[in-house]
C-alpha cells in the first residue's frame, strides 16, 4: 500500500512562493534523518523531480477515486 500525504497552500498563494515551498519540501524530503523517518512510518518520498503540476494532479486524481468510498461510509 502507498500513502499520499499532501501540504496544502491557499489557492491564492503567488506562484513563486509556492515554487519556493515546494522545492524546500523536496529538499527536505531527500535529508536521511527525514527519509529514514517515513520508511519507520511507512511512507515512501515522492519522486525528486515530481513537479507542483504532478502534485496537483495526484491530489485531483485522490479526490476524486476516493469521494465515492467516502460519501459512502457517511449514508
Amino acid at each position: 500500500m502507498i500513502s499520499t500525504v499532501f501540504l496544502m497552500a491557499p489557492a491564492a498563494m503567488p506562484r513563486p512562493l509556492l515554487d519556493k515551498y515546494h522545492t524546500a519540501l523536496l529538499r527536505v524530503q531527500k535529508d536521511p534523518v527525514i527519509v529514514k523517518m517515513l520508511d519507520q512510518l511507512r511512507l515512501t518520498p515522492p519522486p525528486p523531480d515530481q513537479s507542483v503540476a504532478d502534485v496537483t494532479k495526484l491530489a485531483a486524481e485522490q479526490i476524486v477515486a476516493w469521494e465515492k468510498p467516502i460519501n459512502s461510509l457517511a449514508q
